[in-house]
């Protein structure tokens, strides 16, 4: 191991080549050649002797090579000059101490600063790399959720094709004697749509299987047609109609101001559909959801706006990145009987 570096006196600055310096052999106090203004032979001369950086370290010294030269100097006198001179020493050599220690440490932390600086760019290279490979997961993800939501419509349609001659009808009150088949016949004649007498199958309430939600006193009616055409020969005589109450249907039908509404009967998928819709319903600012044709959402802001259509749950999630930011959402009722609170005048 190499010695410490010397210190010049002079420059304070630490020197590792010993023929740049001269070191006084009394105090050892270090003297760069150049800052003494000394140079070439004359620096190689003056190295080639003792060297002694005041005349009191020369006299010192010879006085201590000689003890005969001290008689003239007082105990306490020469005690003192020693002591100054060892503390002298002892500091320069703890400079010498701290500058190695220094220099030992920039080194270290000049080291750990590479690597750190290393680390960082290794970090960043695995950054570019992750969020390269999150667009490529979004992009996957994305194209996945389209494929599934083709796959829903798809079967949607082959579920809506199998319920294409049924119709369901709100809005007519529960009475005990009541003929469903003969309501629906009373309807279709206020609206004045000649149904053959075979064109009802079945005609069915459509009572909830929990005890708990059976309150409401106007009972979906869901009815089979023997043909779509009769069906849709309704619907179409009932839109040309507009708003039909119940008083059409004569006494005993109930409060005369009940709105009966005639629809598709909708699809598993549709009613998960209309039920997503209707919990984004308020934080979407959306004054009107209700069921459409084939399966369409529709949904307007208010009654001047403009309806707007939702055909799938990529739908739902565009209107979810559309809403508004809220700490907590209300969910709606999604029970048939009470979307007439929540529709606009329809005209069928």
């Amino acid at each position: 191991m190499s010695a410490d570096p010397s210190i010049c006196a002079v420059c304070k600055v630490a020197e590792p080549e010993a023929t740049k310096i001269v070191t006084c052999v009394n105090c050892y106090k270090s003297e760069h050649t150049e800052c003494k203004g000394v140079y070439g032979s004359s620096a190689a001369a003056l190295r080639a002797k003792p060297y002694f950086c005041s005349v009191q370290c020369c006299e010192i010294h010879h006085r201590c090579q000689n003890p005969t030269l001290f008689s003239g100097i007082d105990d306490k006198v020469m005690s003192e000059i020693l002591i100054e001179v060892r503390k002298t020493n002892t500091e320069m050599h703890d400079i010498q101490q701290t500058m190695g220690e220094l220099k030992r440490f920039n080194t270290y932390v000049g080291n750990q600063i590479e690597v750190l600086v290393t680390e960082i760019k290794s970090v960043k290279r695995d950054y570019v790399k992750v969020k390269q490979d999150v667009g490529y997961l979004q992009s996957d993800q994305k194209q996945t959720n389209e494929t599934i939501s083709d796959l829903q419509l798809s079967l949607d349609r082959v579920n809506r094709a199998a319920l294409i001659k049924n119709a369901v009808i709100l809005g007519v009150p529960t009475t005990q004697t009541e003929d469903t088949k003969q309501l629906v016949r009373q309807i279709a004649a206020a609206v004045k749509s000649q149904l053959p007498q075979d064109a009802i199958v079945e005609a069915t309430r459509l009572v909830s299987k929990d005890p708990s939600q059976r309150t409401s006193k106007s009972v979906p009616i869901r009815v089979v047609f023997a043909e779509e055409q009769h069906k849709e020969d309704l619907f179409a005589k009932k839109k040309n109609h507009g708003l039909l109450f119940t008083s059409a249907l004569g006494a005993g039908s109930g409060p005369a101001t009940n709105r009966i509404i005639i629809r598709d009967e909708m699809t598993s998928f549709g009613m998960k559909l209309l039920k997503d819709v209707r919990s984004l319903q308020e934080q979407a600012d959306l004054q009107y959801v209700w069921p459409g044709r084939d399966g369409v959402i529709l949904t307007k802001k208010s009654s001047d706006s403009k309806v707007e259509k939702v055909r799938s749950l990529l739908d739902v999630r565009k209107l979810q990145q559309s809403k508004r930011s809220r700490d907590e959402s209300l969910l709606h009722s999604t029970d048939l009987s009470m979307s007439i609170l929540a529709e606009p005048d329809p005209k069928r």
